[in-house]
């Protein structure tokens, strides 16, 4: 949808996100080259939620238009009731027929999306649909950035509930010195992007412990350095 909106006019376009809001919601689990993409290369709105998908529909109300999924595919691209009249209201800035066919093709895009589940086959057709305006293959969209490597495993501790996380899961408040032991390692790896979390399993009596860098092997040593000090300390 980014894409078609800088298709605009630049008026049109600038009063677009005058007006309206467009946001982008991930996890902790997220991949930090994913993140770093939706941030610094497109320059969106990026909001991060807790794990579970009724916190991503949540965080993704706060837009008129945002976008959310977690990394086992469930998500979709939501929208609020009043989106279509805010498009159709800027139809009185349109300056030449690229602007009328932008703005049809982004209220088609809007009415696409199931806001309750989601669906694959839309997402599908979506996809296939930007990939023929952007004159972009198949490939090249998965080169657009590449994923860091990461590594997610699991420590059983004596008691799991004293481990209390940020509200996006991304740091602890609590056991503090586990934060600071972590935030130490990383410090270890330089120059890797490496990052580090623990948050108390919602489904199991466990600790997940996730790490990523930009080789398999930095993000499994952080995580087994961190599961240790967890299985001798907690």
């Amino acid at each position: 949808m980014d894409f078609l909106i800088k298709k605009l006019s630049p008026n049109l376009q600038k009063q677009f996100l005058s007006e309206i809001s467009l946001g982008v919601v991930g996890t902790a689990y997220s991949n930090g080259a994913f993140l770093n993409y939706i941030k610094n290369t497109l320059g969106l709105k990026l909001s991060m939620s807790k794990t579970g998908i009724k916190h991503l529909s949540e965080e993704g109300k706060k837009f008129d238009i945002s976008t959310y999924f977690e990394s086992n595919g469930h998500g979709t691209l939501a929208y609020n009731e009043t989106i279509k009249g805010k498009i159709e209201k800027l139809s009185s800035l349109i300056e030449s027929s690229s602007d009328a066919q932008t703005l049809e093709l982004l209220s088609i895009y809007v009415s696409m999306f199931n806001q309750t589940v989601g669906d694959s086959l839309t997402d599908l057709i979506c996809i296939e649909s930007s990939l023929k305006l952007l004159n972009m293959t198949t490939e090249e969209l998965y080169y657009i950035y590449n994923e860091l490597e990461y590594v997610n495993i699991k420590t059983v501790v004596k008691d799991k509930n004293i481990f209390i996380t940020t509200e996006d899961e991304t740091r602890l408040v609590h056991p503090l010195e586990v934060q600071s032991f972590i935030d130490k390692t990383i410090e270890k790896f330089p120059n890797c992007n490496a990052r580090c979390f623990v948050r108390p399993s919602g489904t199991e009596d466990i600790l997940r412990i996730y790490a990523e860098a930009e080789t398999e092997k930095v993000a499994v040593e952080i995580a087994d350095i961190v599961k240790k000090y967890l299985s001798e300390n907690y």
